[in-house]
């Protein structure tokens, strides 16, 4: 669904300029990268190197991960692993979804981010309207997305419950994704306070 183009020239995209935006607000933090849909995997680990980050950052597509879906709970078991040697109080992590899809593992996610001492910033990607989900193969359009069901095109909606529960239950916030240097903006300054855990 991040391949959708409600938000031009898709979200996926979007995604990443914020996240190359966002670093130019930081100094000395680490930052990793932690991509996921239905799994999860880690694609850099906790860096200084800002310049390696927007390289990672270049290369994220949604082909990286296989399984579709929007497990929260399973990106943050995997953040979980890259956060084991910081301290609670600076475990700060960024979510940017469009939140679709949703596994319904929300509340185990929560949990285990209030567990480890993690406060999120979820940024979300997309509009209520949606658009449909494109189809690539080797970089050509064919076609869009179809409900196998009803054989209709699906039509991929920005979805923010999830996204807004897992900000607001570990004392972090929503952002709205949409605003490439609104967004870049309060993401750093989100992070700049010292998480409370």
């Amino acid at each position: 669904s991040m391949n959708a183009e409600d938000i031009q020239p898709n979200r996926m995209t979007m995604a990443k300029n914020v996240m190359v935006n966002s670093l130019k607000g930081f100094t000395n933090d680490r930052v990793g990268i932690v991509v996921f849909a239905g799994e999860a995997r880690s694609i850099m680990p906790l860096t200084t190197d800002f310049t390696a980050a927007e390289t990672y950052i270049s290369g994220i597509e949604t082909s990286i991960v296989q399984i579709q879906g929007t497990d929260f709970l399973k990106a943050m078991q995997e953040v979980v692993k890259k956060f084991k040697n910081v301290p609670k109080g600076a475990r700060q992590i960024v979510l940017i979804s469009d939140g679709e899809d949703n596994e319904g593992n929300d509340k185990a996610a929560l949990n285990l981010a209030k567990k480890e001492g993690i406060r999120i910033t979820s940024v979300g990607i997309g509009t209520e309207e949606g658009a449909p989900v494109p189809e690539y193969i080797y970089g050509q359009l064919m076609g869009y997305k179809v409900d196998m069901t009803t054989g209709q095109t699906v039509v991929s909606r920005r979805q923010t419950n999830a996204l807004s529960y897992l900000a607001s239950g570990t004392g972090g916030n929503y952002i709205d994704g949409n605003s490439l240097e609104d967004a870049s903006k309060k993401i750093v300054s989100t992070l700049s306070v010292p998480a409370l855990c």
